[in-house]
């Protein structure tokens, strides 16, 4: 997932039926929620609540102590969604994330040195995970969601992630407390050893994006090469997409994530510039446009039709469970 700065300009989540045009009725998606999105989260959740099956709450994090902390909002979100009546049967998570506020200001987004910090010995370990147990049983949720991101070829760290999210397991088995744990496209899950029994989740997104050439967050061999890999993790594993997507500023390499709204915004205010498109490999939306400044932009964008396109890949696959970041915007 993001961190909230980079989270602000993702798209409002959509949560449709199946796109094949043969009536099969609703497909079953668990969503993530954010905590600055109250108001547009509950209204979504009005209109969607029988075709959401689960429900993460994003997210709690650590202040400039590397202690656990959770926004109000996140709370006042939950609140809102259960006293509004729409909240059904769905299973309710919090979401942990590593990100760091730090003393001088700002934040550390996916710092990795705070999961050595949190992994690096049993007994760090342990602490972490009865901090993570508290926090979960006092608000009420059904399950703990883990996102913890940036480890890349790390295999040090891989290995005492891999030693966190087993010992993790086993006590959210004992409180009867059920574990979703997100993993990049890029995690080695063939050289690690994960127990059976969580929801492994991968983020089957951001083919495209930042330090890349223009193209879409996702496509059909990017899709299916991510169940595949999905194959080598015990028991079943879940797959999440992301609408929203990116403008890209062709000379100077810039990139601007953004939502589905404000792509159509910008694509209206392109006017006739040149024909809107939509990619066969990837079902995006695509067009080209000049700013202010003459710089001429590509965006690649999901918009619902892209979304079913999406799933309807990952279903053919063979993909049970599916996840969509994000609802609000």
């Amino acid at each position: 997932m993001h961190a909230e700065g980079e989270m602000q300009q993702e798209a409002s989540g959509f949560v449709g039926s199946r796109g094949n045009g043969e009536g099969t009725g609703k497909r079953k998606v668990h969503v993530w929620a954010v905590y600055w999105d109250n108001k547009d989260v509950v209204r979504r959740m009005e209109n969607l609540q029988e075709e959401v099956d689960g429900i993460s709450y994003f997210a709690a994090y650590f202040d400039s102590e590397k202690k656990m902390f959770l926004p109000e909002n996140v709370m006042g979100m939950k609140a809102a969604i259960e006293n509004s009546g729409k909240n059904g049967k769905m299973e309710s998570y919090l979401t942990f994330v590593n990100d760091l506020l730090k003393k001088e200001g700002g934040s550390s987004l996916k710092d990795k040195d705070l999961l050595y910090y949190l992994f690096s010995s049993k007994e760090s370990r342990q602490r972490h995970i009865s901090d993570i147990l508290e926090m979960t049983e006092q608000g009420g949720f059904d399950g703990v969601e883990i996102d913890y991101e940036a480890m890349k070829k790390d295999m040090e760290l891989w290995k005492l992630f891999t030693s966190f999210v087993n010992e993790l397991y086993g006590k959210t088995s004992e409180r009867g407390l059920k574990l979703r744990v997100i993993l990049e496209p890029g995690a080695p899950v063939e050289e690690l050893g994960f127990v059976k029994g969580p929801e492994y989740v991968f983020m089957c997104y951001n083919l495209y994006g930042y330090g890349t050439e223009p193209g879409p967050k996702a496509d059909e061999n990017f899709l299916i090469s991510m169940v595949e890999k999905g194959k080598a993790l015990p028991g079943e594993t879940y797959f999440a997409v992301a609408n929203g997507g990116f403008d890209f500023i062709k000379a100077s390499g810039e990139t601007e994530q953004i939502s589905t709204e404000e792509a159509i915004l910008r694509q209206s205010q392109a006017g006739d510039n040149k024909a809107i498109r939509r990619d066969e490999k990837s079902g995006c939306k695509v067009y080209s446009y000049r700013d202010s400044n003459g710089r001429e932009h590509e965006v690649w964008y999901a918009d619902d039709e892209t979304l079913n396109f999406w799933y309807g890949i990952l279903e053919r696959e063979g993909a049970k469970g599916l996840s969509l970041w994000r609802l609000g915007g």
